[in-house]
């Protein structure tokens, strides 16, 4: 990335070295997570009630126990507190099953 390029995307006249700091971590997340794409780290999530989908997110990339998993878990617990709290209807009542996409590469 050019300095001009990094003055236009943060709207700045002069690029200071934590400006340049700061764009150099962006960029190495970049590669990071262009990296774990190619390498078929992409993962997704269904919550499932007696075969019917309920939830579901896809799009996680990078690491499945930190962020696609924990994300599940913690859409199946709120699902089922609003469940138990008769904020949803009896649809989601036991909305337990959680599978998660994993790459069979």
């Amino acid at each position: 990335m050019t300095l001009d390029a990094v003055r236009k995307e943060f709207g700045v006249k002069r690029v200071s070295a934590v400006l340049r700091e700061s764009a150099e971590d962006i960029l190495r997340g970049e590669i990071v997570s262009y990296d774990a794409y190619l390498g078929g780290r992409v993962y997704g999530y269904v919550i499932e009630h007696d075969g019917e989908e309920v939830d579901a997110c896809w799009g996680f990339v990078g690491d499945y126990e930190l962020d696609c998993l924990s994300t599940a878990q913690n859409a199946a617990a709120t699902l089922r507190k609003t469940a138990d709290d008769g904020i949803c209807g009896e649809r989601t009542l036991r909305a337990t099953s959680l599978n998660a996409a994993v790459p069979t590469n």
